[in-house]
Order: structure tokens, then C-alpha cells, then sequence
């Protein structure tokens, strides 16, 4: 589980990362138009990723029992 959250962060820190290259690319005079693709596609990837690992993480909740008692209880934490 730890590991899943982690690579699932790493995945939306990245995605954030090219999205910030992607409009700086768009915004310049002379945008390179192969670069901006290869940027979309990127993205397109990781989000797709980001969902297969986010099923993997719903799905060992639903496994551990445990777990999702715990989940529950946290998210009735104001602010959580």
C-alpha cells in the first residue's frame, strides 16, 4: 500500500511537471508543435496509469477489512 501511494504521487508530481512545460511551450512565439504533442501524449499516459494504481489501491482496501474500517474512520476527521 505504501509503495502504490507513493508511486501514485510521484505520477501527479510528474503530470504536474509537464503540465507547467506544456502551457510554457504553448505560450512561446514559436511553439516547437512535435514537442507539444509528445507532451499531451505524456500526460495522456500518466493519467492512465495514475487510474490502474488507483485501482489497485481501492482494490486492497476492499480486501483488508481492517483497513477500510481504519480509512472510514479517518476520513471523519474534519480537514482530512
Amino acid at each position: 500500500m505504501k509503495q502504490l501511494t507513493l508511486e501514485r504521487r510521484q505520477i501527479k508530481e510528474e503530470r504536474t511537471r509537464i503540465k507547467n512545460q506544456l502551457h510554457a511551450e504553448e505560450a512561446e512565439a514559436m511553439p516547437d508543435f512535435s514537442s507539444i504533442e509528445h507532451s499531451k501524449r505524456r500526460i495522456v499516459f500518466l493519467n492512465t496509469l495514475e487510474k490502474e494504481i488507483k485501482n489497485e489501491i481501492e482494490g486492497s482496501i476492499k480486501e483488508n477489512k481492517e483497513l477500510a474500517k481504519d480509512i472510514i474512520n479517518i476520513c471523519t476527521i474534519p480537514g482530512v
